[in-house]
This record gives structure tokens, sequence and C-alpha cells, in this order.
């Protein structure tokens, strides 16, 4: 069966069925694009690739949750990236500050030296970076005031001292403008 063909709703039904075949070309379609909102909001760490195989995990263990008539399966995964790696400064903001464990080096997957993926995440670090860069600084700032740090709309409103109505009208706005300069890469994507 050629997985890579299919859909990504296909995929996660079949993932919800317990498919292992399924969700290893889910995961090879996202990971990439989860790897770089990751590394943004965790700061590059390696904690950013714990989070991204948590966040997988929760994408096996909830697949049978997607419901089409919401998010987009891209937009699904995302939301569950983005909120662990928010729990998990959260959690940093949270713990008194020690001095650092000694920690054994979390092996790197053979696919981490691979140049047709350092290729694929080169080109998407690319193409999301200009399509951010198409925002107004308004949009763009209230997005990642909002994704990256993890502030609430409210928050948002109070830093930028802007009506909390506008800070919502910016979001939205940057992630209408966001999908529609990036839905060829997803449509690219769909058929990698």
């Amino acid at each position: 069966m050629r997985y890579e063909a299919y859909g990504d709703e296909t995929l996660l039904a079949l993932t919800a069925r317990r498919d292992a075949l399924a969700f290893e070309a889910l995961y090879r379609r996202h990971a990439a694009l989860m790897r770089l909102l990751l590394r943004r909001i965790l700061g590059g760490t390696d904690e950013a690739e714990e989070c991204l195989q948590e966040t997988f995990a929760r994408v096996w263990q909830r697949a049978e949750t997607y419901r089409p008539s919401g998010a987009g399966p891209r937009a699904w995964i995302v939301a569950i990236g983005r909120n662990a790696a928010l729990d998990r400064l959260r959690r940093r903001k949270a713990r008194p500050q020690t001095e650092p464990l000694e920690v054994a080096p979390v092996p790197q997957s053979s696919t981490a030296d691979d140049p047709a993926e350092a290729s694929v995440r080169a080109e998407l670090r690319r193409r999301v970076q200009a399509a951010l860069r198409d925002l107004s600084a308004d949009q763009r700032e209230a997005l990642e005031l909002a994704y990256f740090s993890g502030l609430t709309q409210r928050e948002i409103a109070e830093r930028t001292h802007a009506p909390l109505g506008t800070v919502k009208s910016r979001i939205r706005l940057a992630m209408h403008r966001l999908r529609d300069l990036l839905e060829p890469l997803i449509t690219e994507g769909s058929h990698v």
C-alpha cells in the first residue's frame, strides 16, 4: 500500500485504527514543519526534539478524536505540538532555577544527516519566513506573541497597548493570510 499518496485525513483515520505505516507516513509528511515550529518556540534546544516525539505520540494516541469538520489535519497536529511546547515553557517558568542535570545525549534520527531532508527543511524555513515577512508588522507581532511566546490575546493587548478586538482581528487576519500564502506548500507536502 502506498501511504504517501493518501491525504492527511485518510492517514489520520488509518492511524486511529492503529495502522503504524499510515502513522509513519503522517510523521514523515509533517515532522520537518513541526521541528521548525518547536525549535522556534523552545529555542532550538534538545527539548524541541523531545517535544516533537511527544507531539507525535499524542497524535498516535488521539487520532480518533480528530474531526474533519474542525481544523484541517495539519492545523490539528500543529495545535497539539504548539500546546505541548507552551506547556513546557510554562513548566520552565514555574521551576526554580537550579544547576542543570547531567543528561545523556539524545541520539539523532538517521534522517538528521539526510541531505534531502535538510534541503526540504531549508526550503520550508525559507517559505515560512517569507510568508511571515509578508504580514504587516502589527499582524506579525501579534502572531509571534501568541504562538511563539504563548501569550493570551488579552496579554498581547496589554503588552502592545492595542484594544483586545484589534489584537483578535490581527491574529485572525494573519492566520488567513498565512494559510493563503502557504497553501501551495501544504498541497506540495501532501504529495511528497
